[in-house]
Parts: C-alpha cells; sequence; structure tokens
C-alpha cells in the first residue's frame, strides 16, 4: 500500500481477542517495512467494563494515534525513492499464513497476553 500508493506511512493494526495494537508502518528501506506501535487498546469483555474503556489514559492512546495519521498518511515528497524501494513480496512468505484461525493461539507480537 505505502509503495503503490506512495505513501510516506501507512496505519495498520492487529486485533488479538479483546485487544487492538496500532501500528505506524513505513518503507524505510529497499523492500524492508519498519513497524513501530503507536498505540495499544484493551477492550472490555462485557457491558459492566465498558466504563473502562472511556478513561483519560485510553483517549490520550486515540488521540496519539489520529495525530500519526494525520501527520504522516499523505503522499511522499519523495516518490522516485519510494519506487526505488519497492520489491515484490516472495511467494514464500504465504508458508507463514496460518490456513485455520483459533482465538486460543497465542499472540506472537504480544507475549503474556
Amino acid at each position: 500500500m505505502i509503495d503503490i500508493n506512495k505513501l510516506n506511512a501507512s496505519l495498520s493494526f492487529q486485533i488479538h481477542g479483546f485487544n487492538i495494537s496500532f501500528f505506524l508502518t513505513r518503507l524505510d528501506h529497499h523492500g524492508i517495512y519498519t513497524m513501530v506501535e503507536v498505540g495499544h487498546l484493551k477492550f472490555p469483555k462485557s457491558i459492566e467494563e465498558l466504563p473502562s474503556l472511556v478513561i483519560l489514559r485510553n483517549l490520550n492512546i486515540l488521540l496519539a494515534i489520529n495525530d500519526a495519521f494525520w501527520r504522516l498518511y499523505r503522499l511522499s515528497k519523495e516518490l522516485e525513492l519510494i519506487n526505488a524501494r519497492y520489491t515484490k513480496t516472495s511467494d514464500f512468505i504465504t508458508d507463514f499464513i496460518e490456513g485455520s484461525k483459533d482465538k486460543n493461539r497465542i499472540c506472537s507480537i504480544r507475549l503474556g497476553e
């Protein structure tokens, strides 16, 4: 997406159970995408826990994610550099993707959760 749309960065996210992590993804080097976590939220598991979502800490995290998105999600001024860094995705990457879903599988991004 970054290289095809010639962006400085993109915002991506991963949802695992009741956790959501937000990442800022950039194409920094030839064929190497870097992902920096810009926020992590834990969603309530029931209606009784819903007030715990709207706390100052979570609102600050969402504001930081919003700020990162609007500052960095724009066309790059270095279009030639983005084009030069693009590399076609290798076919072997599909070997790492699980063919089935399992909510009990351990999340490889956050150990211990």
